[in-house]
């Protein structure tokens, strides 16, 4: 009996490698540059990346941030607004250092109104990691920002001003989420508590390789091989 306790424990481990994660709760990470173990952290498959205050591209870790992407619309039901950003890069900068500058260089914000980021086109039943670059002033540090994910799940969360915003510091707010049956994600930003603008830098929608169908097919047989293996063993 505990050998087939355990066997299926390790069938529906492999099974979980094999078909990705579900929708999970942000991440909230601070970002000191664009270097890898500076914030931001791509999966390593991009879908699309937008730049929302820039009309030039920058490319960070091998993603490029593009002015707009067909697959991604931001709106807001007031006026987006433009401001400032900034980030404070070391004394020797490398390249994906200046271009995460450049990226946080100007943010877009909904005057008193929510943001709305509607991703199309994406895969069912893939995973993907949804990066919102965030660079909030020193003066909005009452603020609380919330990100509400509407795809095969429903995942809301916020960022306070007390424990993360305000300080002049940038941020990255990573969500793990999955498209619905039409392949759309709608993310719906607002802001509470001083001022009410939601405030975004960039946006990247990244993922990993999907597994081949040889590989799930020689997952299972391997997994029916290994039951059938047990069962003799029993008897």
């Amino acid at each position: 009996m505990i050998r087939a306790v355990n066997f299926l424990r390790c069938a529906c481990f492999l099974a979980f490698l094999a078909f990705g994660f579900i929708s999970a709760r942000a991440d909230i990470i601070v970002v000191t540059g664009g270097d890898l173990g500076e914030g931001y952290a791509p999966l390593p498959v991009t879908f699309a990346a937008i730049d929302v205050g820039s009309t030039t591209s920058y490319t960070v870790q091998g993603v490029t941030f593009v002015a707009s992407d067909p697959h991604l619309s931001l709106t807001s039901t007031d006026t987006i607004g433009n401001q400032p950003s900034y980030i404070t890069l070391s004394p020797t900068p490398t390249t994906d250092d200046v271009n995460m500058a450049n990226l946080i260089a100007n943010m877009k914000y909904g005057e008193g109104a929510d943001l709305t980021l509607t991703i199309t086109g994406l895969t069912v039943g893939t995973t993907y990691q949804l990066d919102t670059i965030s660079g909030w002033q020193v003066n909005y540090s009452s603020n609380v920002m919330t990100s509400s994910a509407a795809g095969a799940t429903t995942v809301v969360d916020s960022m306070s001003g007390g424990q993360k915003l305000g300080d002049g510091k940038v941020y990255d707010f990573r969500q793990t989420l999955q498209p619905d049956g039409t392949g759309k994600i709608v993310i719906t930003y607002s802001s509470t508590n001083g001022f009410n603008d939601s405030s975004l830098d960039a946006f990247s929608i990244t993922t990993t390789p999907e597994p081949s169908a040889g590989l799930l097919l020689g997952l299972g047989l391997l997994t029916v091989g290994g039951f059938c293996r047990w069962r003799k063993q029993v008897r």
